[in-house]
């Protein structure tokens, strides 16, 4: 094995025989296919899935840094304010619409198994993961919190998650959706026993 290139099994006896390592044109050959291979799944799957998360990073960040900024500056703006990260939360109304997403492009690619149907599954579950992460990392920093850490090892916890182990912040966003750990949604009949009280 050289990296992401293997060597072809027809070829390892014949390397082990004669111990030499030199790169025989068979070899080349299906290095050229492996590497053909793994461009065409770059290109086809790779790049299509991060230009949604890096848009939607892109998108949530142009949101929040000003009002960040602003409020850190004592700016006054014509803008919601927008809660602490440690706040932040997926609506249960959203969180709706991408279960029907998730479901429907899912049973999309179950049904045709054709490239395009699980391109659109992919792109869906790259943008509804995002989400997750995000909400994730909130939790995350939600439970450091109140635990007293200091605000940068929040950061570099966070970040070093989102990097080596996104799937556990996926996983955190998904239970906090759908168990509501922090308690940050109120339930509609709450709401309403609130809004007569006013």
């Amino acid at each position: 094995s050289f990296g992401l290139l293997q060597i072809p099994e027809s070829i390892l006896p014949a390397l082990k025989a004669t111990g030499s390592t030199t790169i025989t044109p068979g070899m080349e050959s299906e290095w050229m296919k492996q590497f053909s291979h793994l461009m065409e799944t770059l290109l086809r799957d790779g790049i299509p899935t991060q230009m949604v998360r890096c848009a939607m990073i892109s998108g949530l960040l142009s949101v929040a840094l000003p009002r960040h900024q602003a409020a850190k500056q004592a700016q006054r703006m014509e803008l919601a304010p927008i809660p602490p990260y440690h706040a932040w939360y997926i609506p249960t109304q959203i969180g709706y619409y991408m279960a029907g997403a998730f479901a429907a492009s899912l049973l999309l690619m179950l049904m045709s198994q054709g490239p395009g149907m699980l391109l659109l599954f992919r792109i869906v579950w790259a943008a509804i993961s995002c989400a997750l992460a995000v909400q994730g990392g909130s939790v995350l920093v939600f439970i450091m919190r109140r635990n007293g850490s200091r605000r940068t090892s929040r950061i570099l916890a966070v970040v070093a998650l989102a990097v080596f182990l996104n799937a556990v912040l996926i996983v955190l966003g998904l239970a906090d959706q759908l168990l509501n750990l922090r308690r940050l949604r109120v339930r509609p009949e709450h709401a309403r026993d609130e809004e007569d009280e006013r």
